[in-house]
């Protein structure tokens, strides 16, 4: 009875302690920010196109006349245009948008062969959420 007791009160642990830890998960959080913080605003002409020219188009991956997947970073156009994959970026829902999930570690879960930029290192956290911020800020051209 007392080994049947044990082994109760460890999978009544084991459960706890999966809840908490799954409510501790946020995917709508950003990457390293203290609750509390406001978000500053992301903007595309000073911030986001140099970031994504510099790690995606400098590479010969996402530029040009037939840049991968239909996705080119030379313009605000180009970046926020649907393509016959679908919707690159989705303003105003970074979780929703293959640029962020592609950049991010939310790659990984959703089954996506590799984190961009492919074969180099992965971006900074910082720029993770700066592109973050500008789609869910509605990913102006501003």
């Amino acid at each position: 009875m007392t080994k049947t007791r044990s082994l109760v009160a460890i999978f009544l642990i084991a459960v706890a302690v999966m809840v908490v830890l799954g409510a501790c998960s946020d995917h709508g959080a950003r990457i390293t920010d203290p609750p509390g913080i406001p978000t500053p605003t992301a903007y595309f002409s000073t911030e986001i196109h140099s970031l994504l020219f510099n790690s995606c188009g400098t590479s010969g991956c996402h530029i040009g006349a037939n840049p991968q997947h239909e996705f080119s970073v030379a313009t605000y156009a180009t970046i926020t245009e649907i393509s016959h994959h679908g919707r690159h970026v989705v303003p105003g829902f970074a979780d929703s948008s293959a640029l962020y999930i592609a950049v991010s570690p939310r790659y990984a879960e959703l089954g996506i062969a590799g984190r961009m930029p492919f074969g180099r290192t992965p971006l900074l956290i910082i720029d993770q959420n700066k592109i973050r911020d500008w789609i869910d800020q509605g990913a102006k051209d501003n």
